[in-house]
């Protein structure tokens, strides 16, 4: 009886022992687990939400955020309270409107911010458009993980009260191929140089009614950041993004179309993204026209790409474009 006794405390005892070692194991893999990934380095987003396109941010060790964005809005049938489009093109401003218009920024811009990390883990911080003084910036958190970064980011009064319902944007990323980190398989990047053929509408209207609608071709040349800048014109504003490591993933546009001609600037997401800030007209005037369209991009062909995209401009129309890449330079 006492041996009988025995043998089953020992094995109660064993089994306790093995409970406590398994929910001790388990404890230090959650511990392991919650340790925060840092943030700092390059990452490649798309942006979603009231505004869609493709963005790229760098996270620096001491806490801030620089980058550059090609943001759109899929604009609709505008009802009699439909909020205003500002474009701009990294130093001159789009249309004008009254002061208490709401405004949805569209166009190519630095971006600045800051961040750090809570103790949970988890990032927060603010995001800002450089040159976009009417725009509320952008407050955000999110996790990091090796292969991944959402930002979930939320329009912060700037710095007065907001005018209109606070609009959300999520910006989902990924490590910049170009400088993936340790342990992450880099995703794979098609250079898009070469002359594409666009075919789009335009269709733009009053309140609540049909005014116009234009389909146009035009021919676009997409030149990669990475073989240098024109000394003038408004490519100089293209400096500081030539000169990153994101500048294998932009590209300079130049074209014509039915009696104008085309400058811009592309940003390609590593998700199969494309994102494009068009001006029609002459870039050493402030006469031009601004589109903004963005899309899934298609370079499974190994030569003959093609995206399909949408978006506005800064007459609030609804701009549709699809795009092929034709021939090589």
């Amino acid at each position: 009886m006492n041996s009988n006794k025995t043998n089953s405390s020992s094995r109660r005892l064993r089994a306790g022992l093995l409970a406590g070692c398994v929910l001790a194991g388990a404890l230090a893999a959650g511990v392991a687990n919650a340790q925060p990934v840092s943030p700092v380095g390059d990452w490649d987003f798309v942006i979603t939400g009231s505004q869609q396109g493709v963005g790229f941010l760098h996270f620096e060790s001491d806490g801030t955020i620089h980058g550059w964005e090609v943001v759109t809005h899929r604009q609709t049938i505008p009802s009699s309270d439909q909020s205003d489009l500002r474009g701009n093109t990294g130093g001159r401003g789009g249309s004008t409107s009254g002061t208490n218009s709401i405004f949805i920024f569209i166009g190519y811009t630095s971006v600045t911010g800051s961040w750090a990390v809570a103790t949970s883990g988890k990032v927060f911080g603010n995001l800002s458009a450089d040159e976009v003084s009417f725009v509320s910036g952008y407050s955000f958190t999110g996790v990091p993980h090796t292969g991944k970064f959402v930002l979930n980011a939320t329009e912060s009064p700037n710095p007065t009260s907001l005018d209109h319902n606070v609009r959300h944007t999520i910006w989902s990323g990924v490590p910049l191929a170009a400088s993936a980190p340790l342990g992450v398989v880099p995703p794979t990047v098609a250079d898009l140089s070469g002359t594409w053929l666009a075919q789009g509408t335009v269709t733009t209207f009053t309140t609540n009614s049909l005014s116009a609608s234009e389909s146009f071709t035009e021919t676009l040349t997409l030149k990669s950041l990475t073989g240098g800048l024109p000394s003038d014109g408004w490519f100089t504003n293209l400096v500081g993004l030539a000169a990153s490591p994101f500048a294998a993933q932009s590209y300079m546009i130049t074209g014509t179309g039915p009696g104008y001609t085309n400058f811009g600037l592309a940003l390609q997401s590593s998700k199969k993204r494309l994102s494009m800030f068009l001006r029609e007209g002459d870039f050493s005037s402030d006469a031009t026209s601004l589109r903004v369209v963005e899309g899934p991009l298609n370079t499974r062909n190994a030569t003959n790409f093609n995206a399909t995209a949408g978006g506005t401009d800064d007459n609030s129309a609804i701009v549709k474009y699809r795009l092929r890449r034709y021939v090589l330079d």
